[in-house]
Parts: C-alpha cells; sequence; structure tokens
C-alpha cells in the first residue's frame, strides 16, 4: 500500500515478510508541515532515525525529529563529489544550465555513486544500532537511491535473495514515480537533459546492479563484504536474524 503522507515510506516486512513488522523502516525525508504530516511522524513508535542526506540539504529542509526516537545524521556521500546528484535548490539550478556532452554527466556521476555508496562508514552507524535489535527509519532525500542501496544491502544480510532485494529498490517507481518534466521544456531545456534528469530520479535495475557488482568485484561475495569491509561475522548477522527476523 502506498503512503499518501510521505511517498516511499515502507516496513521491509513487506518486502520481505520474513522480518518482523515494525521493526525496520525505509523512508523519503520525514520535513513538511501539516496536521497529517505532524500526526504520522507522531505515530512512529521507533527507537532511532537515520537521516543520510548531506549537511547541505539538511540545512535546506531541516529534520523534523521525534520526541522518543534518536535522531543520528549520517551522510552516505559527499555533496561537493556528486554535486549534481545533492538534492538541493542550488544543484538543481546548477543542472539546468548543463548543455551538450557536459549532460552525460549527470549519469556518469549516478553510476559512480551506486559504485561508491555500498562502501559507506555511514552504514555502521545503522550497524551499532542492529547489534542491540533496535527498531529504526533509515531515509535520505526521496527515500529512492540512498535509501534503496543500504535497504538492499540489510535484506541481504538478513538473508534474502538477490531478487527480492533488487525487488523493493524498484518498488520506489510505484511508491514515488518520477515527476513530468516536460515543462523544462518552455524554459529551452535540452531535451537530453530532461531524459537525464528523469533518468535519475527513477530506479533501474542496471544501477542498483552496479552496487552489487562493486561489492562483488571487490570481496568476491556479500559474505565477504559485511566480514572484511564493515567487520561484521556471520555470528553478529545471525543475532542480527533472531532480533528481526520471525521464527521459523
Amino acid at each position: 500500500m502506498i503512503n499518501k503522507i510521505y511517498p516511499n515510506f515502507r516496513d521491509l516486512h513487506d518486502s520481505f515478510p520474513a522480518i518482523k513488522e515494525g521493526m525496520i523502516f525505509r523512508s523519503p525525508e520525514l520535513t513538511g508541515d501539516g496536521e497529517e504530516k505532524d500526526n504520522f511522524r507522531k505515530n512512529l513508535d521507533v527507537d532511532f532515525i537515520f537521516d543520510f542526506r548531506c549537511p547541505e540539504e539538511l540545512k535546506e529542509r531541516p529534520e523534523i525529529t521525534l520526541s522518543r526516537a534518536r535522531y543520528i545524521h549520517a551522510p552516505v556521500y559527499n555533496a561537493k563529489k556528486y554535486c549534481h546528484l545533492v538534492v538541493t535548490k542550488k544543484a538543481q539550478f546548477r543542472d539546468i544550465f548543463i548543455r551538450g556532452e557536459r549532460v552525460k554527466i549527470i549519469k556518469d556521476e549516478k553510476i559512480e555513486c551506486y559504485r561508491e555508496m555500498p562502501f559507506s562508514p555511514a552504514y555502521n552507524e545503522v550497524f551499532k544500532v542492529m547489534d542491540e535489535g533496535k527498531t529504526f527509519i533509515f531515509h535520505c532525500t526521496e527515500g529512492k537511491d540512498r535509501t534503496g542501496v543500504f535497504s538492499c544491502m540489510i535484506l541481504l544480510a538478513l538473508g534474502a535473495d538477490l531478487e527480492t532485494a533488487l525487488n523493493d529498490y524498484l518498488l520506489s517507481n510505484e511508491h514515488r514515480p518520477p515527476k513530468d518534466r516536460q515543462n523544462l521544456r518552455k524554459y529551452h531545456i535540452d531535451q537530453k537533459l530532461i531524459d537525464a534528469i528523469r533518468y535519475c530520479e527513477s530506479a533501474h535495475e542496471e544501477i542498483i546492479k552496479e552496487s552489487y557488482d562493486a561489492v562483488i568485484e571487490k570481496y568476491g561475495s556479500i559474505d565477504n563484504y559485511f566480514e572484511k569491509h564493515f567487520g561484521i561475522t556471520k555470528e553478529r548477522r545471525e543475532r542480527w536474524k533472531k532480533f528481526y527476523l520471525e521464527e521459523v
């Protein structure tokens, strides 16, 4: 069921029913005013909220924290390195002036970013909380890219297969469809640039596979990835499963 108040807010139980309901949530940014949003946030019962956005995004749209939950800001990537992807007005203004062959830089950044994100030290903040079996929400801006990559990693860590992880990622196209950007034509924006923007606003299997392939290329397997990159042993992951998975 699509959340109309915060599109792309989801319980990971819905993608992988083996996960206990109400334990792990993926989300877009929990910002905005209004009674509906206020009530929705008040009804969220979690221990932690992890914000993967860059400081520049947070400054422009401050998080509205929950009274019970502990808020942790853990940026997944550097806004200066991925200046065409960070979701700020300054970045959007910069992008609309890209012309000619330079348009490809947007998609190139997207691919490079996806290959880098699985190795972000920001994830360690979440892993510490998982060691204690805490309930939590993790989010970026739209709950699609940074959130989508980490969601895949959590699902794989908890025993989901690759197809389940990919399907969870692709659901963002249903929960938060890309906007119609054809109105940019009236500002004489090139169609190639419009297509590049729309591409980056969508979830694509070939893009999320860039993340998975980068992990396999570097470590050979998901088990090696968790153990060698993050120091997470199989025994530690088994402990997570006891906290977060339904008993078989």
